[in-house]
């Protein structure tokens, strides 16, 4: 049995150690390694190399391209690579160029508004507008035959070597469901889907200049949050951000209101009604037909995120709350069967099997190389 390889360019958390399967596939007997490569992409973001994945072995923290073409040389034979999002083109070349067999994980599929990046990109200097667009044509040129052999997506890709996959969110699923079946039940609660907004990394990341004062997010939050109780008789808890583990006194500023961590999925699957902005948590909503009121403020839409919520709105029949005014709260009503079944084809799910992706790699990835 051949191993695999997974170049990711973050660091690893135990979370995206389950979500990209890489625990799975070990279980299953496969020798994974891990090229963390977050020092190369981001190095301006990552300045030293963080394993915080205490179950995963084998895992190289690669600060130059030269050491990584070397890994790549040594580990050719009976290997496959599989990046977690895009490579730079630069990267995948020389990953081709040692005839690597590089397959790219699409598992997060959600309706995505184009147009973010593009108003980002207004807010950045020009030099750095310019840069992007001289680097973009610069690999445009030198690097346009190059591609991946095998795209996992959740779609099939015209033109392209794909493997059906699902997405993280039913495939974290269905790996509980194996371990412990879940039982129908239901619970008084309204559950707020957090990402963290004023603390949030990626917009670091996106390095678009804006900050959102903590005080005054919470402040409209939990206002809401006091509506939707009083209005529904439900308890708020907040499915908290994975990241938040980071920051002290975290229920503190949802007023002392319970806040769980790693719960997300069971906290949806008994609730009443979820609430949130745009997070990729959505697909245990749709999973457990429960209804979405997305929620938005001038900070969001400074932020550039407004025409995205309202994107995630449209896609899944959902209401949008301004937190900024009296909202019209509208009635809780139990949705039919089929309510979400398109947004399941097109962000969830296409295959009419449960087998997990670990399993979908070894038998529908390993064994066609």
């Amino acid at each position: 049995m051949k191993s695999i390889t997974y170049i990711i360019s973050t660091p690893l958390t135990h979370r995206d150690s389950c979500r990209y399967g890489i625990d799975e596939l070990i279980s299953l007997g496969i020798t994974v390694n891990i090229f963390e490569i977050s020092q190369i992409v981001y190095p301006k973001i990552y300045t030293k190399n963080i394993n915080i994945s205490s179950d995963t072995s084998n895992i190289f923290h690669v600060k130059t391209n030269d050491e990584l073409y070397g890994l790549f040389e040594k580990n050719t034979h009976d290997n496959i690579f599989i990046s977690v999002g895009n490579l730079p083109k630069k990267i995948l070349y020389n990953a081709k160029k040692h005839n690597c067999t590089v397959a790219i994980q699409m598992w997060g599929s959600i309706p995505l508004y184009t147009g973010v990046k593009q108003k980002l990109a207004k807010l950045l200097s020009p030099i750095k507008v310019i840069k992007k667009i001289m680097d973009k044509l610069y690999d445009s040129i030198v690097f346009r035959n190059i591609d991946y052999d095998f795209y996992l997506s959740i779609s099939k890709l015209p033109g392209k070597r794909t493997v059906l996959c699902h997405c993280y969110d039913y495939y974290v699923d269905l790996l509980k469901l194996i371990d412990c079946p879940r039982v129908d039940q239901s619970s008084e609660t309204i559950v707020f889907i957090d990402q963290m907004i004023p603390y949030h990394s990626d917009f670091i990341k996106f390095g678009n200049g804006f900050e959102v004062d903590a005080a005054t997010y919470y402040r409209k939050l939990n206002k809401i949050f006091h509506s939707l109780e009083q209005k529904y008789h439900c308890e708020v808890v907040i499915a908290a951000h994975p990241r938040s583990q980071e920051l002290k006194n975290y229920a503190e500023l949802f007023d002392n209101r319970e806040v769980f961590l790693n719960k997300s999925s069971e906290l949806i699957s008994t609730a009443k009604l979820t609430v949130t902005h745009y997070s990729t948590a959505i697909n245990h909503s749709v999973l457990n037909n429960k209804e979405i009121f997305f929620l938005y403020s001038k900070e969001l839409i400074r932020l550039g995120q407004y025409e995205q919520i309202k994107l995630m709105a449209y896609e899944t029949k959902s209401c949008m709350i301004n937190l900024e005014g009296g909202a019209d709260f509208p009635l809780i009503n139990k949705l039919p069967l089929d309510y979400y079944d398109e947004y399941k084809f097109k962000y969830i799910s296409q295959r009419d099997d449960n087998m997990t992706n670990g399993n979908i790699i070894i038998k529908e990835l390993l064994l066609d190389v």
